[in-house]
Parts: structure tokens; sequence; C-alpha cells
């Protein structure tokens, strides 16, 4: 298989979606050529622009990666397997381990050793992002002719961390992360006072916060278990509830106020009048079982607050004089 066969692919998704080569292109962020370049060119496209293509199309990556697959040599297997490893030895962790992490099957590293199976592309892809490494490093240990980056990412002062879903107030959903072939990659400064924390991005819908952060900012988060201490006064946090009825969550963003007696109000900073209530928890906690808080909602569902909220990038507003 080839780029005829991931042209033809994804013609067949514009055609039923009414869209041209052309539109899909350039509102996907890419040269207005790249969908007919697929046609007419022998290039093996990068994966970041196909997941790109695949955000805007609706559809899952994994239609477009299969389509690329090619037959590969248990030598080649070999060399991928190699790769891995020294990967892994350098981050200090397990085969079994980063298969978990990644969202794979935990014989995926194993079989590719012992069997020499060809591995596919979205799982290589899934093993990537998860050990936050380029996939190109990969797919060039499959490939000699797939190129590798030629920039000394060591010496960049950015870390790729990832957007794994969005906040929004009065949204209720059973898991608030994306499915992990939906992450987004963003460049994060490496040189902040939480560079040695696990970090992850999401992206803020409605206007819950709108004083802070307007509808699609995006926000940078550590959890609090990794940061090993409690929330402080003025603290932007990670709010988390579940309905224990429905068994779904809600995640807010709100500043903590820790008042005298010790109790705590979580507040929004939003002018929209449906969202001016705070959140009243009894103590600092957390965690917090429903059952005897006033709040904005009644009764009210669990609450964990879960991450501090650290940095955000936003679009400039127009200031009024």
């Amino acid at each position: 298989m080839g780029n005829i066969d991931l042209f033809n692919e994804i013609n067949t998704i514009l055609k039923n979606k009414g869209i041209s080569a052309s539109r899909a292109s350039v509102e996907s962020g890419l040269s207005v050529d790249f969908i007919r370049n697929l046609k007419r060119k022998p290039f093996r496209p990068k994966l970041d622009n196909l997941q790109k293509l695949a955000n805007y199309l609706g559809v899952n990556v994994n239609i477009f990666l299969q389509t690329l697959d090619e037959k590969i040599s248990p030598l080649n297997v070999s060399a991928l397997v190699s790769k891995i490893d020294e990967i892994l030895q350098i981050k200090g962790i397990s085969e079994r381990k980063a298969c978990i992490d990644a969202g794979i099957s935990t014989d995926f590293i194993r079989d590719m050793r012992r069997k020499g199976n060809a591995p596919k592309t979205d799982k290589i892809l899934k093993l990537a992002q998860s050990l936050n490494v380029d996939v190109n490093v990969f797919l060039h240990a499959l490939n000699e002719k797939i190129p590798l980056n030629t920039f000394a990412e060591p010496n960049l002062p950015f870390t790729t961390i990832n957007i794994v879903g969005q906040v929004e107030a009065g949204r209720w959903a059973e898991n608030l992360q994306w499915p992990r072939e939906d992450w987004l990659p963003f460049l994060f400064p490496n040189d902040t006072p939480y560079k040695d924390h696990p970090l992850f991005a999401l992206k803020v819908k409605g206007d819950s916060m709108n004083l802070v952060y307007p509808d699609g900012s995006i926000v940078i988060a550590v959890n609090f278990c990794d940061l090993g201490r409690t929330p402080e006064n003025g603290d932007c946090v990670l709010t988390v509830r579940r309905d224990p009825l429905t068994d779904c969550y809600e995640s807010t963003l709100k500043i903590v106020q820790i008042r005298d007696d010790g109790s705590v109000l979580l507040w929004p900073r939003s002018n929209n009048p449906d969202f001016t209530r705070p959140i009243q928890l009894p103590e600092l906690t957390t965690n917090y079982q429903g059952g005897k808080v006033n709040g904005d909602t009644s009764p009210p569902p669990d609450i964990h607050i879960q991450s501090l909220i650290i940095w955000s990038l936003s679009s400039v507003q127009k200031i009024l004089i």
C-alpha cells in the first residue's frame, strides 16, 4: 500500500462530507496541495500532519495510518526493539508499564522481540506519545527512508506535554479526558518551578471563568498529589465533581478562598450571572464527599480539588477605554 491508498481513503471521506481537498488541507492548517500531492508525489506524510487532518475531519487517525503500513522484515523489527529498549532504559520504565501507559497490549514489545511481529503504525504512535518521543525515531528504525527530525531537541528550552481534554462548567461526562489518540501535543517552557512534575494541558470551554480564562484558552496543570501540598489562598484549581446518581463528572476552574474558620470557598470569575456563586466546603481538603456542602447545586456531588493551574495561554481580548 502507499499514498494512493491513503489518498483514496481521504477522498472517500471528503466526498461523504462534501468538502474539497484544498479546503480540507487549508482548514486543517496544512498546505493547500497537501491532499492532492498524496496522489501526485511519492512521499510519506508526517504523522502530525495526518493527525491534524483527522482532527479536522472528525475521524480516528488510525484510519489513515493503516493505509501506510508496509511489509517489515524481522531485521527492521529487531532494530525497532533495540531503539525502544534504549529509550526505556534512559527513562527507567519497564516494558509492561510503557505498554500500559500507552494503552496497548502488555505483550506488544515482547512479541516483537520473541516473534519478530511487525507492529501496526497506530501502536507505534501511541507508544511514542506515551514516552514523549518523536514517533519518527521509531519509524526510522523500521524504515531508514523515513527521515528523523534534524533539530537538536535536547537544546530547546521547551518540553512537550499533551492537551488531554477540556474543562467546562455545566458539562457532565463519563470521562473527562479525551481518548489518548486525540491528545494534542503542546510545547511548554521547561524552566518553570514545576519542570520536574508531571504536567498536562486542558482546553477551556464556556464562560464560567471568562474574566481570567476566556473560552478557548489553554491551561497547564499539575496534580496536588504530585506537588505534595494542599491548595492555598488564591490558587486557581481544577475541581472535579461526581454525580453519585449518574456517576458522571464535571470539571471546573475555581479560585480558592480559605476563611478564618477553616471553611473554603471555590469561586468562579465570570461576567455570566449563572456563574457567580461559590462552591462551599466545610474544611480544606482535596477530597470531599457530598451530603453536607452548600454550593451552587443541591444536593451536591462528590468534590475533588485535583490540580493547580500554573500557566495559561489565551487570545488577546479587546480593551475598551
